[in-house]
């Protein structure tokens, strides 16, 4: 109950929509869609999961920005999709002796992809471990790991 006056404008407005579209909505989300008063700006963000990167807001298959928040004029209907990756990772070997034997598996990985390193000795020599700088990482061959 009231014991006030009470008085209440309805405000109506012309609106328009912005559609988003997540192309892979496993490796990050997004925000900001809706319909809203034409004339307002609207704050749309995409957020990567970890290890992935934004690719984009696009507009038929247009690349509008890279930043990960669009404002946005809301002017008419919009369908926008945004893209997002797993991000690529480099693994690179090196041999203190190409003369002592061989190694494989250096690359580009996705992250999460395993990656197996492997180092052959040539006869009468004798692998000893992978090493990251000073640090002993693995004395198996093949070394085997995920997860970048």
């Amino acid at each position: 109950m009231f014991d006030y006056d009470v008085i209440y404008e309805a405000v109506f407005a012309e609106a328009a929509t912005i559609n988003i579209t997540n192309e892979n909505p496993d490796l990050g989300s997004i925000t900001g869609g809706g319909t809203f008063a034409i004339g307002t700006t609207v704050r749309l963000t995409a957020t990567p999961n970890i290890s992935c990167e934004f690719l984009g807001w696009y507009e038929d298959n247009i690349l509008l920005s890279k930043d990960l928040n669009l404002d946005l004029l809301v002017t008419n209907d919009v369908y926008l999709s945004v893209k997002f990756a797993k991000k690529i990772y480099s693994v690179t070997t090196s041999i203190n002796d190409d003369q002592m034997g061989t190694v494989s598996g250096a690359g580009s990985y996705v992250y999460g992809e395993q990656v197996d390193l492997i180092a052959i000795p040539k006869s009468g020599y004798s692998f000893f471990g992978w090493y990251n700088g000073d640090n002993l990482s693995s004395q198996d061959s093949p070394f085997s790991f995920g997860r970048l």
